[in-house]
């Protein structure tokens, strides 16, 4: 898990980070300069995750849509949802 960070730059980034959270990764790893080299490859772990998530959310949101047009018989559902959904007056999307 070695990094390329210079000394500097772990103090700068010990500075930003909270106490707490610097003593969780400091006790797991038992160092200041470890416990930051954790920190940043969670950060890389979580960025890499963003990726897969965006597109599960995106394959449940198109499905969930495709569903609804199918059940309420109307790809318009949203911007025309069918009896007894309606819009109230400060909910409606703008169709211009």
């Amino acid at each position: 898990m070695s990094s390329n960070l210079n000394d500097d730059e772990i103090a700068v980034i010990a500075m930003l980070l909270s106490a707490e959270r610097l003593a969780a990764l400091q006790a797991l790893t038992g160092s200041t300069r470890a416990a930051i080299e954790l920190h940043q490859e969670t950060l890389r772990l979580g960025s890499s995750l963003l990726n897969v998530i965006a597109l599960i959310e995106l394959a449940i949101r198109n499905s969930v849509s495709e569903n609804l047009s199918a059940h309420f018989g109307t790809p318009r559902w949203l911007t025309h949802p069918p009896a007894p959904f309606q819009w109230k007056p400060t909910e409606k999307p703008d169709r211009s």
